[in-house]
């Protein structure tokens, strides 16, 4: 799950918005516990040809109907990964856990929050992989 060299979380970011994928992927590698492996737009055939991160950060803003539809195959594709679904319509919350998300945050909140977010996800998965 996390890379075996340096413990860090291996992550996935996916926005529409370019500079939404910038921000976020700065802003959870900065801690030096997060590996970002990927920015991506959408294409999650080519995204995930190398594996499944151990966490998917999902930007709904934009292309919320995109996105539920990713985190639907994600979901199924890499059981283990944990999901964290990104808005500012918190509205949205309740279709994102619908569609599989392990958290919902509103981007209204902190970055410590969403930081805090990402780690809640990753280890409620692992320990429910270790349960199995």
């Amino acid at each position: 799950m996390a890379n075996s060299q340096t413990g860090a979380v291996r992550a996935l970011v996916l926005a529409n918005d370019v500079r939404v994928r910038h921000a976020l992927a700065a802003l959870l590698s900065a801690g030096g516990h997060i590996q970002i492996i990927d920015e991506a737009e959408g294409d999650l055939d080519t995204t995930l040809a190398a594996g499944c991160p151990d966490v998917v950060l999902i930007d709904l803003d934009g292309h919320s109907e995109t996105g539920l539809t990713q985190i639907a195959g994600l979901r199924s594709r890499c059981e283990g990964t944990a999901l964290v679904a990104l808005s500012t319509a918190p509205t949205l919350a309740r279709r994102a856990y619908a569609a599989g998300v392990d958290v919902f945050v509103s981007k209204l909140e902190s970055d410590r929050t969403l930081c805090e977010a990402v780690g809640t996800a990753v280890r409620r998965k692992r320990n429910a992989e270790r349960r199995r």
